[in-house]
């Protein structure tokens, strides 16, 4: 009797990809790309790190160019790494101020930039208004992710986009007695 079933990849959420060591590193994912920074006045450096840890136990190839990032040394590492995406990690609340001039970085340096996301505390004090936050962050070309979970999503989004399912890869037969 054949038994078909559908696995899918804790990592990428494809039903393609085709694990190695029990399904502890994702093939699909080691074709991603990710540079990490944190910007020029954020002098934190453990979730840049704790993310490049966890990105590359998951089998993503990470550059992390750590704390106090300047934009042009987010730009110069963009077109040395050419990474899928960039990851910014903020604690001390003034990316904003920080980021402004990284779309003319990457203008100086004639790259396209590519998906740019950031997390953590991007602004400081005790009332913020998050819609225009989001707002000033998206002129400058970068998207506010929430939490965690949200990057990991985005992760697995853009593996999706960019290693698609075929139809002959959603399902594999199992022999059962």
């Amino acid at each position: 009797m054949i038994k078909k079933t559908t696995s899918t990849c804790g990592i990428c959420a494809s039903h393609s990809c085709r694990t190695e060591t029990g399904g502890a590193v994702c093939t699909t994912a080691t074709k991603l790309r990710i540079l990490i920074a944190a910007p020029l006045s954020d002098c934190h450096s453990v979730s840049p790190k704790l993310l490049e840890t966890h990105l590359v136990e998951q089998g993503y190839q990470v550059k992390n160019l750590g704390a106090c990032c300047s934009v042009d040394e987010i730009a110069e590492g963009a077109v040395a790494f050419n990474p899928d995406v960039i990851f910014l990690c903020a604690q001390n609340g003034h990316a904003l101020m920080d980021l402004r001039d990284l779309p003319a970085a990457f203008a100086r340096y004639k790259i396209t930039a590519p998906p740019v996301y950031i997390g953590g505390n991007v602004t400081v004090g005790s009332e913020k208004d998050t819609t225009a936050t989001h707002v000033a962050f998206a002129e400058l070309g970068i998207e506010i992710l929430e939490s965690f979970e949200d990057a990991m999503r985005v992760l697995s989004e853009f593996t999706e986009a960019k290693n698609p399912s075929t139809p002959e890869n959603a399902t594999s037969a199992t022999t059962t007695h």
